[in-house]
């Protein structure tokens, strides 16, 4: 099969120098625990993570990346590892960052070094006046969440203007100490800012309106405590974050019992507090690359086609009251005629259990759930219905990263991603 390679919204390289870590070590690690988090797992974000490194062939030769195609992606974050091995070999990388740097797009393409114990200013020019990550001991690579959320911001702000604020839905009753512990470090140790309570409404403005303002640039953090649903107003921040259908993270911190659980936190993903707010930013800034791709994706397309599918992050469930608003109308699939539901929802991993499609289909009869155990795979959904069919059909598409490929093969342990 031939055609224009599909370029992916935005794509992560890390280069490194296999000789820098003995046995695979910390870098290589790194590089894994990347990949890991944004492209393999349910609610992972599929962005590509691809490995440019030496390679010590049999000979004793050393062959080096001779190009790393910026092409391929509609942007991307170049991580270049400066540790001591690469600042010594830094004469043979010369030609490679340097052709690097040229061919980058300041508009949508970072180069980022990751100083380790080096000095990665006299690496190259081009790094002269950059700030770059910097880590002390090379064993700190592989422990905490610091690298990977530097990394994950730098990815963010090439998907979007400006960083999106974390709105800090919590219960003064039993959450503000959980709450005022994110805010910390989110002031300390990200470039993240923060919601937290009337303090961030300015004097003489409307608190709802501010509140419904803040939350439309945000990505919500409900603090999920005993006393939560207590507070009308984080009742209110809930509902009106699912009904701008904007990123939304649930913190488990549940000490003893909740009178119940709240119905429009459903589908929601949740992470558990463990007195450690790392993890839950690390948390936040992949859900945001996550929503933010997958609107990349969407936008991509919208860009070459007439007819395109509408966008929606959250899977599809009964307070969702955009199901009521698709019009029917016939179907020109025969696969979809004979089940006599014409309306096809496609939405996001992971899918809904039986159980759940069941009592969907009960009281929404004239739609249909497409998950992965249905008839016709995600993948072969397009080549079924083109785009056009789709909106004819009444399709809303929720997020379907693979039907248009990647031109980024899954690494493999012992190859050259690169």
């Amino acid at each position: 099969m031939t055609g224009a390679r599909t370029q992916s919204p935005l794509a992560l390289h890390v280069v490194y120098d296999e000789t820098a870590t003995e046995g695979r070590g910390p870098i290589e690690q790194l590089a894994t625990a990347l990949y890991s988090q944004l492209s393999s797992g349910d609610r992972a974000p599929r962005v590509p993570v691809r490995l440019w490194r030496s390679q010590l062939l049999k000979n004793g030769e050393r062959r080096l990346p001779s190009h790393i195609p910026l092409d391929w992606a509609a942007r991307n974050v170049v991580i270049v590892v400066v540790d001591q091995i690469f600042f010594e070999h830094r004469s043979e990388w010369n030609n490679c960052i340097n052709a690097l740097a040229a061919s980058a797009n300041a508009n949508r393409d970072l180069i980022l070094p990751l100083a380790v114990q080096a000095d990665a200013a006299r690496v190259t020019a081009a790094f002269g006046d950059v700030n770059h990550i910097a880590v002390r001991n090379p064993r700190d690579l592989d422990k905490g969440d610091r690298v990977l959320q530097a990394v994950y911001t730098a990815m963010l702000r090439l998907l979007v203007p400006a960083l999106p604020r974390v709105f800090l839905c919590h219960a003064k009753a039993d959450g503000a100490h959980i709450a005022k512990s994110v805010r910390r470090y989110l002031n300390e140790e990200t470039q993240l800012s923060s919601f937290f309570d009337m303090h961030d409404v300015p004097h003489g403005h409307r608190v709802k309106e501010s509140i419904e303002g803040s939350i439309r640039d945000s990505i919500l953090l409900v603090i999920w405590t005993d006393r939560l649903l207590d507070s009308p107003w984080c009742q209110m921040e809930i509902i009106e974050a699912r009904r701008q259908q904007r990123p939304l993270l649930v913190l488990d911190a549940l000490v003893n019992t909740t009178p119940r659980l709240f119905p429009f936190l459903g589908n929601m993903p949740v992470v558990r507090w463990r007195r450690d707010p790392s993890p839950v930013v690390s948390a936040i800034l992949l859900e945001l690359i996550r929503t933010y791709h997958l609107e990349a994706i969407f936008e991509s397309r919208r860009e070459r086609e007439s007819d395109v599918p509408s966008f929606c992050l959250h899977p599809p469930d009964l307070l969702d009251s955009s199901l009521e608003r698709t019009t029917a109308t016939t179907s020109h699939e025969p696969w979809l005629a004979s089940e006599g539901l014409p309306d096809l929802w496609v939405y996001p991993d992971p899918p809904l259990k039986s159980a759940e499609l069941e009592v969907l289909r009960e009281l929404v009869p004239r739609k249909r759930f497409l998950v992965s155990s249905s008839g016709v795979p995600c993948e072969q959904l397009t080549r079924l219905m083109p785009i056009g069919t789709m909106q004819s059909a009444c399709v809303r598409i929720l997020y379907e990263d693979c039907a248009w490929g990647s031109p980024f093969p899954r690494p493999t342990r012992g190859s050259t991603w690169g």
